[in-house]
């Protein structure tokens, strides 16, 4: 949010672990007055960053009064970490197969593309999510991003008004609209960067 900061008092703190980590902020919240902790992306909660703050609110014990709820698409990390370790139990689950099944998702239909791709070179951050610069070295060549644009106009050119394309990083965003153009695609990007918009690394295709 910029310039504002949280004073601690409100009713409801909507933070990123990042920034309330940061400097002196955590000490501005007593850990008394915590009665929920709701997290996002809660595959996240086993690192050590979340760890900390849910000590800090004494909800890193069963007998804690403050209630811990994290909801997640993706209840595993690839680091091994133990989700136990942040949360007890998990309360409710939908497989997306359930949901497609029952029309709350579009039906989806997968295609995988062979490229000399070897993630094996790719570290992962503190996260557990691949480092993005490491990622977009790898994956932003032009063999991968021809191999891409030539799968999409084999496969999904004739039967789609529009395409979506998320990219790794500006560098990769910029790249792979080129080549979408060297291929006569009318590609746009649209970034975080973007004028009136928050979405961020992300290509807007138009077929003809």
């Amino acid at each position: 949010m910029g310039n504002f900061h949280g004073n601690g008092t409100a009713d409801i703190t909507v933070c990123s672990v990042q920034s309330l980590l940061r400097s002196d902020r955590l000490s501005k919240f007593n850990p008394d007055w915590a009665k929920l902790i709701l997290i996002d992306e809660a595959h996240h909660a086993a690192a050590p960053t979340y760890l900390k703050i849910l000590d800090y609110f004494g909800a890193s014990s069963k007998d804690s009064k403050a209630v811990v709820v994290g909801v997640s698409a993706t209840l595993s990390r690839l680091d091994g970490l133990k989700l136990g370790t942040a949360l007890d139990e998990i309360v409710y689950h939908r497989d997306y197969i359930e949901m497609i099944g029952e029309k709350w998702l579009s039906d989806v239909k997968f295609t995988t593309v062979q490229t000399d791709i070897d993630l094996r070179q790719v570290r992962n951050n503190k996260f557990g999510d691949f480092s993005t610069s490491q990622l977009s070295r790898v994956v932003n060549t032009t063999n991968a991003n021809e191999v891409t644009v030539r799968a999409w106009l084999d496969r999904a050119r004739d039967d789609r008004k529009s395409t979506l394309v998320f990219c790794v990083d500006l560098e990769h965003v910029r790249d792979m609209t080129n080549t979408f153009r060297q291929y006569g695609v009318d590609a746009r990007f649209i970034t975080s960067k973007t004028q009136g918009t928050s979405s961020s690394l992300l290509i807007l295709t138009y077929s003809f």
